[in-house]
């Protein structure tokens, strides 16, 4: 499926970022594509992508973090 709009967005509560969706999605939706720079340094922001590297958010405003590299936000949730 392919989409003009984002899917998901940033929302600030309580001081802190969280990725979340617009809208109820069905299982197995693309949501995004990840986009960044590899790093063998993991950071705050950083997802591990094999055992040692890490892909990690551009250094940008945090507009544009919001908007293009929202994935850095995304939270495990235990369940």
């Amino acid at each position: 499926m392919t989409t003009t709009r984002p899917l998901v967005g940033v929302l600030r509560l309580n001081g802190q970022f969280h990725l979340v969706a617009g809208e109820p999605l069905a299982a197995g939706t693309l949501l995004f594509t990840l986009t960044g720079v590899l790093t063998r340094t993991p950071t705050r922001y950083s997802l591990q992508v094999e055992e040692n590297l890490h892909l990690d958010r551009e250094p940008h405003p945090l507009e544009v973090l919001l908007d293009e590299h929202y994935w850095c936000f995304m939270t495990a949730k235990a369940g």
